[in-house]
């Protein structure tokens, strides 16, 4: 990882500002509160959230190939995700 954040620091804080400022407790309680027509499933904001920062900071090739590798994660159908 040295090496990784020696080339491209930029990157590595603005991944480590995006984790902080998108805090799967924030998120939950947010919606919660604002969320109107949502019900309370299995499947957390914070969890959709996680899932769709990994695939746009290019973490993972894709939602569906970011779901296959949780080992822990949302109880919800790769539809639902």
């Amino acid at each position: 990882m040295e090496g990784v954040e020696q080339q491209s620091p930029v990157a590595i804080v603005v991944r480590m500002a995006v984790e902080e400022l998108l805090s799967p407790a924030c998120l939950d309680q947010t919606c919660e509160e604002r969320a109107e027509r949502q019900g309370h499933g299995q499947l957390l904001f914070s969890s959709v959230c996680d899932i769709m920062r990994e695939v746009s900071l290019c973490m993972r090739r894709s939602v569906y190939a970011n779901y296959l590798a949780r080992k822990e994660g949302p109880d919800a159908t790769a539809k639902a995700v």
